[in-house]
């Protein structure tokens, strides 16, 4: 029961601890030796970063075209590929001054975010706080938050949001609808529109799970109603720059986006090829 207790009144700290401890142990070899990690989306994302950071610091500002990345140069990527993060990446490589230390803060603010989000949810849920902080080294050490040391996946990112997404989600179920924000909601889910397409189209059917229980579990349903109304209104007004980016974008005849042949990218059975698109036969 002391332990109990203990955890509960200093959560805060326990909870930076913890999380302090986990990062530390991911990047100690590369704090050690001083190593910046290029992988898989390495280039791509790095390209939309640097070419914000050189926008803030000459000045020459262009939300649509990227001039100043070392790769990919000309193309329309930030517009419609989170573009607040865009923004926030390149301030803050502009504050770190290199690749390395922005790599090892980065690493840090993405544990912070998702370790706390884990662990208000957990609390949603009435989740023993001994437990949570049991299960937190298991959460921030799966799933994608490895990939942003390992390759800079942006879906690390997405994921971090999650939690904090799902706590409010729950609340379409356990709290009145007249207790429930106007505003969290769609401010939250507006953010993740500033981060990362794919996870706003996965956030989307797991809301509207919640919401479909809430509508039929509680009575004062017009309420409900509203409230998501007014949440889905405040979610598009913060990001009309994201989906007017997508307009622009798909209504010119000038910057078309590539063409993809997704047939190519699913697996297939082979004889011979033993590319990760291609099942062997025997």
């Amino acid at each position: 029961m002391k332990i109990i207790e203990f955890f509960k009144r200093k959560n805060i700290l326990v909870s930076f601890l913890i999380i302090t401890l986990i990062t530390f142990v991911l990047t100690y070899y590369q704090i050690r030796y001083k190593a910046v990690f290029v992988y898989n989306d390495t280039a791509f994302h790095y390209n939309r970063y640097f070419d914000i950071f050189q926008q803030l610091k000459t000045g020459n500002f262009s939300y649509f075209q990227t001039n100043y990345g070392f790769s990919q140069s000309g193309r329309i990527i930030n517009a419609v590929y989170g573009p607040g993060f865009a923004y926030l990446n390149g301030l803050l490589l502009l504050l770190c001054k290199n690749w390395f230390i922005y790599q090892i803060i980065t690493t840090f603010l993405l544990n912070y975010l998702a370790g706390y989000g884990y662990l208000y949810l957990c609390r949603k849920i009435k989740v023993k706080y001994l437990y949570a902080y049991v299960t937190l080294p298991l959460f921030l050490l799966g799933g994608y938050f490895p990939t942003w040391i390992q390759g800079n996946t942006l879906m690390s990112w997405g994921q971090a949001l999650c939690p904090w997404i799902i706590a409010e989600g729950i609340n379409f179920i356990v709290k009145n609808p007249s207790k429930l924000s106007y505003f969290k909601l769609g401010i939250w889910m507006a953010v993740v529109a500033q981060v990362h397409n794919l996870t706003l189209l996965m956030l989307g059917p797991v809301l509207l799970y919640f919401a479909i229980i809430g509508f039929v579990k509680h009575k004062n349903k017009l309420v409900l109603v509203k409230k998501i109304g007014v949440n889905i209104g405040i979610f598009i007004l913060l990001s009309l720059n994201v989906i007017g980016g997508i307009i622009v974008l798909f209504n010119n005849k000038i910057a078309l986006p590539v063409g993809v042949a997704l047939n190519e990218h699913v697996l297939h059975f082979s004889s011979w090829d033993y590319s990760i698109t291609n099942f062997s036969r025997p």
